[in-house]
């Protein structure tokens, strides 16, 4: 992610940890973007292992709520 200026153009990478019960895709990522953020925003998704399995850069946001890039291939989990 892209620095903030509200947090002293500090970069962060957030995330969550989930285990799905069913099989299936993976097929976009959404963050919730802050009306102060700016710059390019890349999300990842990463196995427990530490291995990055899909990353996307995000294009054509608004400015501010929630952005959604769909991924080049689903992410079959």
């Amino acid at each position: 992610m892209s620095p903030d200026a509200s947090d002293g153009g500090t970069s962060y990478e957030l995330g969550m940890k989930f285990q799905s019960t069913t099989d299936g895709y993976i097929k976009a990522i959404r963050y919730y973007k802050a009306p102060s953020d700016s710059g390019t925003h890349q999300g990842r998704i990463w196995s427990s292992a530490g291995a990055l399995l899909a990353s996307v850069n995000f294009t054509n946001e608004t400015a501010s709520g929630w952005q959604q890039q769909a991924l080049g291939t689903p992410l079959n989990i």
